[in-house]
């Protein structure tokens, strides 16, 4: 719907705005500053200082003041050379590598002499410790960036592989526990965000075409909002031209290792190649314009196509069951679910299959052996049947055990181009321009919580095209020696496209006779048995465009022994989204109900439910007899607004020789977020009606609803109201205009000289915006913007008699794709029922998200240009977001309990047992900012700089992150008092949500270590061995480069919270056993004591070489017994499961499912496996004439074939060992020509 902003028009946009901005005008420039003293110690005043630039043969000279003080700003990353030339004093030089965004101590210390006498210092200045701040960081260089093996060319991948704290996240990078958000990259000042959820950008800039990344993990100065940021400096031409030309492949044919999920015996697709070129130097144009020492160039073109099948594993129906035979609808235990025919159902004075052969007023007769005729097969069925693959291990049970497995697509299609033009105007003003273009799409395996492909790829699979446009614009200006200024405007534009199959713009809908408001796309089909979910867009179908453009100024200012930094930020955010097409337009689900047999105990409690171990969703959707239909109006695109203005100062004071103080402050304005058209709705607690932005009439006139829609909810008494009548502003919360942000730290030298030791530390406050994202996940689908209809099988409101189930209780009318495509009418009253909806809305005081952080650092330099560094970090995140529900219903079980009633029935059994029972809404939840989350961290590292030949670095992090909120959506919820049985949890709701959802994040790894090394081997011309070698023996032996990366991490998972006993917990780790309760025997490791089956431990067809001592940590309320137990027993049909008889206060029990509202192992964690991987390449080299380099490298990904363990099921405690935790060896070859 949107195309790309182009970027001068987005330059204009911002000098429009004419504001100024902090945040890091970070062009990724660095600082060189020092104290020149004399032999004795004492400072130097006016001595000339001359840094020059090895690689373009640009110098600026300075001189210090009268505390011996020298500032030299906004130099691009490079090799430079020293000169301090003072009157009286011998000349010093030294020569130095200055990395990205990095402030570098150098001291020269003059001798006495004549200035025609020159000491050249011991060669490299460049400093090993930070003796400036207190910044924890790491920064990845040139060498690394092109070298490390590293499995997919993702900077993202590179920043984690070499900076403690720093893990991979659903949408980009989490560092020191803090949310994704917390962390940004920015490329020469464009920021590279995921404006909508949070994160990175999905595409960011190609490996080759960058410099230097310095990532800041913790306390950064008050020139950064973010506590943690990944600064991205673009390569830069020179006085000499240079350039590579590359081409890597990837082949299934060539060194392709199994994972223990694959099959295959030739392996399956895998076509890699990825390729580019580049090229840099001065700007020249014959007998026009020479550029050497002031005007350069650098452009870069990359690629990658991959064409891949990724092994997975699913359960889909076997072939008898598509067939019609259910017999052997069988659980782990052997117990069958016996099928029954709907078209069957009457009245029985003696139905059997129940307690006693019990009165019913609907029986059903089972289909014979449990097999349903060909005949009654739906259209539906067929339709799914002819797209559903077939199972591949058609031995196992799919009840027990994954059956299909086989390879998914996972196809990427990429390019990206950067250009870069730097040009020095005159010693006091220098600038550059960049440009990245970067396209690319992908089709692959969406959420694997559905199940496999369709054959055709019309379902399960998401298709992604993806667009973006950054570009920087910097200019330095030396106003004096002691006054500078940064000036850096940047634009970023991206565009994502989400769609499910190659087809989106097909009416599926129609084409398998199910109901629709006319939406294309495949619809989603829950309920087809085995599968987790069903066939459907399993990666919620969406589109989003964002333009985040960026005014920087960023002011430095020398006076004595200050450094003063200060200046301002504007930004400003369009973010345009069409949002999930969830619930998709069209949906059917079918379960256990259509095929089940009604248990008549239940009708007195107003249960109505099966008979256990009856019906399977499986064979009802084979019959087409489904649970529900529905067809939901979905919203159309949000246009969302967002800005942030901010100012700081920052004082850096040399306090004494060795003690440096950092002083900042930072004031955040963030106007409120806002819908162009205030298209944004929420709930009003005064007048329980739904706001809905803009009035009725209104929304009449832009044809986002009609009067019969909103007639629907009105009639059962919802009210709508504009955000002026619920006395809120358009954009429905505050804006935050106040956030001060203090930073303070300092660094001390215990020890100078060759080998230093730094005391460094600090404590600062980050405060940010939230993610657009959070603004509209839950609002979306508020009424009338996402309007849902439903014809339910199940519901009481709509049943004839006003009971829930009517399903189970009445003959089939309905066939799924034969006579179900007008179900549903939307101008009926009865499509939606009270409590069927819901409504979400944001608290008024929506305050920005803080991050308090602190730590203490130790590092010492050592020899071989080697430092070791010890870091104590704390992170303290406050204003998480969290959904505060006021209306959910509890469990059945919990409603029994603590009333003693029945439960409701009729046209409002929806929401009787809501907190607000008079209300017609379901759900009404406020998004609310009392999340909290604590995370702390030590960090050891130990690492030598990459010279003479090599470098390595390794750490390791332990790492203690708890969390309450923060997740959206997702978890953290805080429930009404009534959700819970009585005496569960604290009464009160601040600390019921403490206790509640206050817990481990198990996606931060408790215990991690990496490591990476790149080394020259010393064989060759000029190297230690063969030193003289030359010609063919020097072309053999010399050249040759090893380089690896590797890591150790934990696992930590929580046992499942379905059982509600637990006792002792035993963990066995890798105690081998075999598992045969499929029909196939597979083996397993036992990691804890885990519920297994009595009659199946130690047997032949279950669970073998289990510890005798075997006692289950945690089950079911009903286990089956050692012996198998017997039809005999009442509770045989409910072996397995957390079936309970309530009584009530009438004086009657109901049958029922166990369900508190909260389990005893919610917030418990335990270890779960250590994993390990590591990655190497070998590379040659060879000189193909003066200044041409010929590389071949070999690239070896998990060169070990380290499979690993994925964590053990939460409720059995076994670890398959069909599946690996580490993608398979891989094997690359890649050529590069470099001039």
């Amino acid at each position: 719907m949107f195309t790309s902003s182009r970027f001068l028009r987005s330059i204009f946009f911002c000098l429009a705005a004419s504001a100024f901005s902090p945040l890091y005008a970070q062009s990724g420039d660095g600082r060189v500053q020092g104290i020149v003293r004399d032999p004795s110690g004492a400072v130097v005043q006016h001595a000339p200082v001359d840094i020059r630039s090895v690689e373009r043969g640009t110098n600026s000279i300075v001189s210090t003041d009268m505390h011996g003080l020298f500032v030299v700003p906004s130099l691009p990353i490079g090799e430079y050379v020293i000169e301090v030339d003072a009157p009286g004093f011998a000349k010093w030089q030294g020569h130095m590598t200055l990395r990205v965004n990095q402030t570098a101590e150098v001291d020269p210390r003059l001798a006495l002499g004549s200035d025609t006498q020159q000491i050249t210092v011991g060669g490299d200045v460049t400093p090993l410790v930070n003796t400036e701040n207190q910044t924890v960081g790491s920064t990845l260089d040139k060498t690394r960036i092109e070298e490390l093996p590293e499995n997919g060319r993702s900077i993202s991948n590179l920043a984690i592989l070499t900076t403690p704290g720093l893990v991979s996240a659903s949408t980009g990078i989490s560092a020191n526990g803090a949310a994704v958000s917390a962390f940004e990259f920015v490329q020469d000042g464009a920021v590279l965000a995921n404006e909508d959820y949070g994160g990175s950008a999905d595409k960011l800039p190609d490996p080759d075409s960058i410099g230097e990344i310095k990532v800041e993990s913790g306390n950064s100065s008050a020139k950064f909002n973010r506590p943690a940021t990944g600064i991205i400096t673009t390569k830069a031409g020179t006085n000499h031209f240079h350039g590579s030309l590359y081409e890597t492949a990837r082949n299934n044919s060539f060194g392709i290792a199994k994972a223990r999920q694959d099959t295959f015996v030739k392996a399956p697709e895998l076509i890699r190649n990825e390729f580019g070129a580049s090229l840099g130097g001065p700007i020249r144009i014959p007998r026009l314009y020479n550029g050497v020492d002031k005007s350069f160039f650098f452009v870069a073109f990359a690629g990658v196509e991959l064409r891949q099948q990724k092994s997975f594993l699913s359960n889909v129906p076997t072939d008898a069951e598509r067939g019609g035979d259910f017999s052997g609808l069988t659980t782990a235990n052997g117990q069958l679910y016996t099928i029954y025919d709907p078209d069957t159902t009457v009245a029985s004075a003696s139905c059997a299959g129940t307690a006693n052969n019990m009165a019913s007023p609907a029986c059903r007769t089972p289909f014979a052996n449990n097999t349903i005729p060909m005949s009654r097969i739906s259209p539906l069925a067929q339709s799914v049947y002819q797209i559903l693959p077939h199972a591949t291990l058609p031995n196992v049970n799919p009840l027990v055990a994954s059956n299909w497995v086989a390879g998914t697509p996972n196809n990427d299609s990429e390019r990206s181009l950067t250009a870069r033009v730097d040009q020095r105007f005159s010693a006091q003003d220098n600038a550059f321009f960049r440009y990245t273009h970067g396209r690319g799409t992908t089709d692959a395996l969406g959420s694997s919580n559905y199940g496999p492909p369709a054959t055709d790829l019309s379902a399960n699979v998401t298709f992604t095209k993806i667009k973006t446009e950054t570009g920087s614009i910097s200019w330095n200006h030396i106003f004096s020696q002691r006054f500078f200024m940064e000036t850096l405007l940047s634009d970023a534009y991206e565009s994502d496209v989400i769609s499910t199959g190659p087809n989106p713009n097909v009416d599926y809908s129609t084409k398998f006779g199910l109901p629709t408001t006319g939406a294309l796309g495949f619809p989603n089909i829950y309920g087809i048995g085995f599968m987790p979910y069903g066939l459907g867009r399993n990666d919620n179908s969406r589109e989003n465009s964002q333009n985040t453009a960026v005014l920087d100024e960023n002011l430095t200012f020398v006076k004595g022994n200050h450094i003063f930094q200060f200046g301002g930020r504007y930004r400003h955010e369009r973010v345009w989204i069409l949002p999930d097409r969830n619930p998709t337009p069209s949906q059917v689900n079918f379960s256990s109900l259509g095929t089940g047999l009604l248990d008549p105990t239940t009708i007195s409690t107003g249960g109505y439910t099966a008979v256990g171990n009856t019906g399977y969703a499986n064979p009802s959707f084979f019959l087409g007899d489904a649970q529900y239909y529905q067809v939901t109006d979905l919203p159309s695109w949000y246009h969302f607004r967002q800005q942030e203005v901010a100012f700081y100062f920052q004082d850096d004071w040399k306090a004494t020789p060795k003690l440096t103080l950092n002083l900042g402050l930072r004031l955040e304005m963030h106007p409120s977020l806002h819908e162009a058209q205030n298209l944004f709705g929420g709930y009003d607690f005064t007048n329980n009606a739904i706001i809905t932005g803009p009035s009725l009439s209104t929304l009449y006139a832009q044809g986002r609803t009609s009067p019969a829609i909103i007639a629907n909810y009105t009639g059962l008494g919802a009210k709508f109201e504009s955000s002026s009548d619920a006395g809120l502003p358009p954009s429905m919360v505050n804006g935050n205009f106040h956030d001060f942000d203090p930073r303070v730290g300092f660094a001390y030298q215990l020890f100078s000289g060759k080998q230093e030791t730094v005391v460094r530390g600090g404590y600062g406050i980050y405060s940010y915006g939230p993610p657009t994202r959070n603004f509209y996940a839950e609002t979306r689908l508020n009424p009338p913007y996402q309007a849902t209809f439903q014809q339910s099988y199940t519901a009481a409101a709509q049943a004839p008699d006003g009971n829930p189930n009517y399903m189970l209780r009445s003959a089939q009318t309905v066939i799924a794709g034969q006579n179900s495509s007008n179900v549903i009418n939307l101008n009926s009253p009865n499509s939606v029922t009270a409590g069927s909806f819901g409504v979400s809305g944001l608290d008024k005081n929506y305050p920005d998200t803080f991050v308090h952080q602190w730590n203490v650092t130790i590092e010492h330099s050592l020899p071989l240009n080697s430092v070791v560094r010890a870091t104590y970090l704390g992170t303290h995140g406050q204003n998480l977001e969290q959904y505060w529900e006021y209306n959910d219903a509890p469990s059945s079980y919990t409603w029994y309990a603590n009333t003693g009633l029945p439960l409701p029935t009729g046209p409002n059994a929806g929401v009787l047992t809501r907190p607000f029972s008079t209300l017609p809404y379901g759900y009404i939840e406020n998004q609310r900012k009392t999340g909290y989350s604590n995370n702390e961290s030590f960090q050891l590292q130990y690492q030598r700089l990459h010279k003479n030949g090599y470098g390595y670095q390794i750490f390791y992090t332990l790492s203690n992150d708890f969390r309450n909120g923060g997740n959206g959506w997702r978890d953290s919820f805080v429930e009404p008092t009534s959700y819970f049985l009585k005496g569960t949890v604290p009464t009160d709701l601040d600390a019921q949500n403490r206790y509640v959802n206050y817990m481990r994040d198990l996606t931060i790894p408790q215990h991690e270590i990496r490591w990476n090394w790149l080394v020259d081997l010393p064989f060759g011309s000029g190297k230690h061995y063969l030193g003289g070698a030359h010609g063919l023996v020097n072309a053999l032996v010399g050249g040759w480069k090893l380089g690896s990366t590797g890591h150790v991490l934990s696992q930590r998972f929580q046992p499942s919270t379905s059982y509600y006993q637990p006792t002792t917990l035993n963990l066995y780790k890798k105690r081998k056993v075999q598992d045969c309760t499929s029909g196939t025997c597979f083996n397993d490791y036992l990691w804890f004591n885990g519920y297994l089956d009595a009659n199946k431990i130690n047997v032949a067809n279950g669970y073998t070489n289990v510890p005798g001592t075997y006692s289950a940590y945690n089950g079911p309320l009903i286990r089956t017994p050692a012996d198998g137990g017997s039809k005999a027993d009442p509770n045989y049909a409910y072996y397995d499961t957390n079936s309970i008889v309530v009584p009530l206060s009438n004086g009657t029990s109901v049958r029922t499912t166990y369900s508190p509202g909260y389990s005893p192992t919610q917030k418990l964690s335990i270890q779960g496996p250590f994993n390990w991987t590591m990655d190497a390449s070998a590379f040659k080299e060879l000189a193909l004439k003066r200044g041409v380099v010929l590389r071949f490298n070999a690239d070896f990904f998990n060169v070990l074939n380290e499979q690993g363990l994925t964590n053990p099921s939460s409720s059995t405690g076994l670890i398959s060992l069909r599946t690996s935790y580490n993608t398979p060896r891989q094997f690359q070859l890649t050529g590069r020509i470099i001039w």
